[in-house]
């Protein structure tokens, strides 16, 4: 997420970004252009408190287009289904990974039905969403949520006046945080777990830097929305082809 920020800023007239604390990365820039809401994207009420914020601060009247990339997702729980107290955090990944996602695409769709600009939406998906992974039964049952909204949406705005185009991407194995925590299971717990650690040491993660450059290149692209489904190692393929 910070990585598409600093990406974005080199770009973008405004940059909104929205997370539970902020970048200091982020926050050292100093651009004119960048914009910081506070908010835990796993709390419903949290969502609607920054939406009701991040419209007055939108001059809809001289944009010439908008993008909404909806990034935040958790893992959680990692485990067999049916093993340990996985209740809560489940309910609390479907806030952040579903909720959230649907709410801020929603939003934008309501907001900007009748706004005649280029409008974009792209959802960071996960190939988890389109394979079964063990040990990740929440998290790919959410991604496969995203990929099917996704899929709806394109299909409905073909029919309306002033579409948006969206995407739901799989932006492929990137060495950020998450990664990290994929690497601190046990093996009990992820069964897959050698997989990811020879990921890792095969130096085939992608820097976030790298990754957030290619996504960019894929959302500014005349060809987005082609296919509401898409991968970004698909993409980079086509780059170098």
């Amino acid at each position: 997420g910070e990585a598409m920020a600093v990406e974005a800023l080199s770009t973008y007239e405004h940059v909104w970004c929205i997370s539970r604390s902020e970048s200091e990365k982020l926050a050292a820039t100093h651009s004119p252009a960048y914009h910081f809401l506070a908010a835990d994207l796993g709390n419903p009420r949290e969502v609607d408190n920054c939406l009701e914020q991040l419209w007055p601060q939108i001059e809809i009247s001289s944009a010439t287009a908008i993008h909404l990339v909806n990034n935040a997702a958790s893992l959680s729980p990692i485990g067999l289904a049916g093993h340990r107290d996985r209740i809560s955090s489940m309910r609390s990944s479907l806030s952040l990974n579903v909720d959230a996602v649907i709410t801020f695409c929603e939003w934008f769709l309501e907001k900007l039905a009748g706004a005649s600009i280029d409008k974009r939406i792209l959802n960071i998906s996960s190939g988890a969403g389109r394979k079964d992974y063990p040990a990740w039964s929440v998290y790919c049952a959410t991604k496969a949520a995203v990929d099917r909204y996704s899929g709806c949406v394109a299909v409905e705005q073909k029919e309306t006046a002033h579409p948006s185009s969206i995407v739901s991407l799989a932006p492929g194995v990137i060495a950020t945080d998450m990664q990290a925590l994929i690497r601190s299971q046990k093996k009990e717990d992820f069964p897959l777990l050698d997989r990811f650690i020879q990921l890792k040491e095969d130096g085939k993660l992608w820097a976030p830097s790298y990754a957030a450059s290619l996504l960019l290149g894929f959302l500014r692209h005349d060809s987005f929305g082609q296919d509401p489904l898409a991968d970004l190692r698909v993409w980079e393929g086509q780059l170098s082809s």
